[in-house]
């Protein structure tokens, strides 16, 4: 598993971003988002969602 390795999610709001295996320690029961900024390009910095509102829409190796 590739450090880089996570989750294409969508947000509840409809907002596509990721999430990373690596960085998967929820912050009080939440998960950290980074939003697409760009086609296949990501903020730094993440957002909070709760993890039962993401919805998986993809896998990155």
């Amino acid at each position: 598993m590739s450090k880089k390795s996570g989750y294409l999610v969508k947000t509840k709001k409809g907002k596509v971003g990721r999430s990373f295996h690596s960085r998967r320690s929820s912050v009080e029961g939440k998960t950290p988002v980074y939003l697409e900024t760009e086609p296949l390009t990501y903020s730094d910095k993440a957002i909070l969602c709760e993890t039962k509102s993401l919805q998986v829409i993809g896998y990155i190796d």
